[in-house]
């Protein structure tokens, strides 16, 4: 297990080069979420369904939800990106046992030592398509039932081609979930279907395109149809 070793000229630097490559591939980023707890550790559970998605969280996160942000990767990850632990990246080796317990005491430390201190874990895992069943690991319930004024928050994440040339990405945060009180198969069982059921409403509202109330996190390029309106109001204009 390799600890996180935060540089924050380096989290501004990366910031701005993921800003940048975002723009560049994609239409939008739009976002939505509830209303979160100002203070103490949180937790937050995402689906995995594309390479870009650590992308994401790191533009959410810069952009909208500013938190101390650390992130669990799997070893074999980790070792491709050595440079993400700069950015709060921690590895774990699901192989090993001592591994995995230093892993959740290291998750437990970092979410204790700040009030606004989150992780964020993908429960499945590894990448998987959109519509599959994933396998979900419990790592997330255990480390929260040792953290009894943690707040697990589940995300949904989707790609979508919606309107333009470039896909749309669209972030759905869910209700705040409270573990006091509760073992880890509970939080486990309730984490993971409120992650399932806030998949499903986002498909929903992006097939409707019902996306009004969602905010722009960030705007990418012009696509072609968007330039060929743009030209169509101008000679219409003349």
């Amino acid at each position: 297990m390799t600890e996180a070793q935060k540089s924050p000229l380096f989290n501004s630097l990366f910031s701005l080069y993921v800003s940048h490559l975002l723009r560049r591939h994609f239409n939008r980023i739009l976002v939505r979420f509830p209303s979160l707890p100002l203070s103490g550790p949180r937790i937050y559970i995402a689906n995995h369904n594309t390479w870009w998605d650590g992308f994401f969280l790191c533009a959410l996160n810069d952009l909208y939800l500013r938190d101390e942000l650390y992130v669990m990767m799997r070893e074999e990850q980790f070792l491709k990106f050595p440079f993400s632990r700069k950015i709060g990246a921690f590895s774990i080796n699901a192989g090993s046992i001592s591994d995995v317990k230093a892993a959740f005491e290291y998750s437990v430390r970092v979410l204790q030592s700040s009030s606004r201190a989150s992780l964020w874990i993908f429960p499945s895992g590894k990448i998987t398509p959109y519509g599959s069943d994933p396998a979900y690991k419990d790592g997330f319930a255990r480390i929260a039932s040792s953290i009894q004024e943690a707040t697990i928050v589940p995300v949904a994440i989707r790609a979508e081609y919606i309107d333009g040339q470039y896909p749309d990405v669209v972030i759905l945060g869910g209700s705040p979930i409270p573990v006091a009180g509760k073992g880890a198969s509970a939080i486990f069982k309730e984490g993971t279907d409120a992650l399932d059921h806030l998949q499903s409403t986002l498909e929903g509202l992006i097939q409707r395109k019902e996306l009004a109330d969602f905010k722009i996190l960030l705007s990418g390029k012009s696509s072609a149809s968007d330039r060929y309106s743009k030209f169509k109001r101008m000679v219409s204009n003349r």
